[in-house]
């Protein structure tokens, strides 16, 4: 390919949103969002520990509680988004029209409740293993290793061997969990999108007791 002149791209920012769109589905889709760290930070690994306690597999809290305890959803889950400059962490769930507020209230209880107390050493070391099986299973996949490995270089200019990510991950305290859920559940930031048979965004907001 014939060289070119390289672009800078414009530095980008998470800036809160709110926004409905009523739509013919049989639940109402919810995602709560809240600004997180960009691609390369060092908090990326107590992150992806805090997303799994959060809502990242069926012993999450989110799911125990939201799914397990009151039934009010098939399934529910919170994720990472990251970019260069930003990112984002969110929660998304799909609910049905009559139950929605009540478990908009619960999730917004939840999220409080874990930049109050953060988590114990027990869901720590359960979200750790699920981090580092993960990590571990996905050796045995050559595209995994490959799409790992091009991403690390492209991103970071650096390589991490299996080994040093687990010693990220074994690195990571309850302490640094509170100190990023703290500082990432930031409720005036709080960004919503609802579709479906919906009402309009920001009484989804106040549902959440923000």
């Amino acid at each position: 390919m014939p060289k070119s002149k390289r672009t800078t791209a414009r530095r980008a920012s998470y800036v809160p949103a709110a926004f409905s769109k009523r739509k013919r589905t049989e639940q109402n889709q919810f995602c709560v969002a809240f600004p997180s760290n960009a691609l390369a930070s060092e908090d990326r690994f107590a992150m992806m520990l805090l997303t799994t306690a959060l809502g990242g597999g069926v012993s999450s809290r989110l799911f125990q509680n939201i799914r397990e305890k009151y039934g009010l959803c098939y399934a529910i889950y919170s994720f990472q988004t990251n970019y260069l400059d930003t990112g984002l962490v969110a929660v998304a769930t799909a609910v049905g029209k009559d139950t929605e507020m009540k478990a908009l209230n619960l999730i917004g209880d939840e999220l409080k409740r874990f930049a109050d107390i953060g988590i114990t050493e027990a869901e720590l070391n359960r979200a750790r293993e699920q981090a580092k099986s993960s990590l571990v299973m996905g050796l045995e996949s050559t595209n995994s290793r490959m799409l790992k490995m091009g991403n690390s270089m492209l991103i970071l200019n650096d390589c991490l061997t299996a080994d040093q990510l687990i010693e990220r991950y074994d690195a990571v305290t309850c302490e640094d969990v509170l100190r990023l859920a703290r500082d990432r559940f930031d409720f005036s930031r709080v960004s919503l999108s609802a579709i479906g048979k919906v009402e309009s965004a920001e009484s989804y907001i106040a549902a959440l007791g923000f």
